[in-house]
Formats: C-alpha cells, structure tokens, sequence
C-alpha cells in the first residue's frame, strides 16, 4: 500500500495541479490520494476499488468532483470497496457512485476475461470531470467526450 502510494505521489511530480487523476483497481490508490490531497485537483475517476475517506488523513476536498464505477458483485468490491465508496460519496456532496450488475473486477481492461464492453461504455458519464474549457497538460491525453445512452440494469447510488 505504501509503495503503491510513493510510486503515485512521485508520477505526479512535475506535472500540473489542476488534473483529474484516474485509477483502475489498485491504481485507485495513488489516484484518490492524489486527487483528495494535492492541491488543485481537478477530479478524480475510481473504477473497481475505493478508499474510506479517513484512511488518506483527510476528508475529500470541497468543490472536486468525483465518481466511482464498479460492478456490485466483484468479489474484490464486496470486500470492503463498496461500503467505501457509499462512505465517501456519503461524505462529499460532489461525488458519484455507478453500480452495475455483474461480477467483473476489471471491467474496461479488453483482453481480459473480465472485459464487459457495455459497462465500460457507460465510463464515457464521466465527461462532466472534463469540461470544453478546461487545459490540459500536454502530458495528459484528455478523454473524448462520448455521447451513450444508459444501460438497463444499471443504476446510480449516492
């Protein structure tokens, strides 16, 4: 845990405040401290894993949006992951849970068993994190806004 967060702290090094930080399974690690304790964070995406608020020494900032996608019967989500992500969305005004039905932990990694296209899709709800008007550093690819209709079955707790 402490690697994992050294190891994202110092990427982060060098590069803009104002970012949305983004993390996948354990990289939401590195991606909710950075977004909850560097100054300037911009939002932050969490998919398939989350991290009590307290557990980062402070509570998520005020004005930084966030959203945490995950399917509700990942294993690896019931073990913790999804009464964290209900606390911090319950702790923070700004924030955004999306459960989806299934059992896929990494559910946008293609070539993966776990792969669901329909789920990974509906990631494109996060282009709101991504305003028209925001800049980008150039070492950051911004994330093309996708237009998607919802998904059946799929619904938004917080």
């Amino acid at each position: 845990f402490d690697t994992i967060l050294g190891r994202g702290k110092a990427s982060a090094v060098g590069l803009p405040s104002r970012l949305v930080y983004a993390g996948f399974s354990l990289g939401v690690t590195p991606a909710q401290a950075l977004a909850q304790t560097r100054p300037g964070a911009a939002g932050a995406l969490l998919v398939s894993a989350a991290l009590p608020p307290g557990e980062l020494g402070r509570s998520w900032p005020r004005g930084v949006p966030f959203q945490i996608h995950m399917m509700e019967e990942d294993p690896w989500v019931q073990e913790g992951d999804l009464d964290a992500a209900r606390t911090l969305v319950g702790s923070a005004p700004q924030g955004e849970l999306f459960l989806y039905p299934g059992r896929a932990h990494l559910l946008a990694e293609r070539g993966v068993p776990d792969y669901d296209p329909r789920a990974a899709a509906e990631l494109t709800r996060l282009s709101p994190l991504l305003s028209p008007g925001d800049r980008y550093s150039p070492v950051i690819r911004p994330l093309r806004s996708i237009r998607s209709r919802p998904l059946d079955g799929i619904t938004e707790a917080g």
